[in-house]
């Protein structure tokens, strides 16, 4: 039923805030977790899980190796 209740929070804010958790549920694609592991190595010259979970723009360990095995191997 809408409108049985005063809003707590503001639509437009409500709406955001469902844009922003449903794209955190978004998986990359192939294309996009290469190129956050591109980044790593461009900024480090360097590669392992441990600097995958320091950069925010790099996949996460679990996604490399869901779709490519290992991040090694992607």
């Amino acid at each position: 039923m809408t409108g049985a209740f005063a809003p707590v929070v503001d639509r437009r804010l409500f709406a955001a805030v469902q844009r922003g958790l449903a794209e955190g549920r978004r998986r990359p694609t192939r294309d996009e977790i290469i190129d956050g592991m591109r980044k790593v190595m461009s900024r480090t010259d360097r590669f392992n899980q441990k600097l995958l979970k320091r950069y925010r723009s790099a996949p996460s360990a679990e996604q490399a190796a869901q779709d490519f095995g290992s991040p090694n191997e992607a």
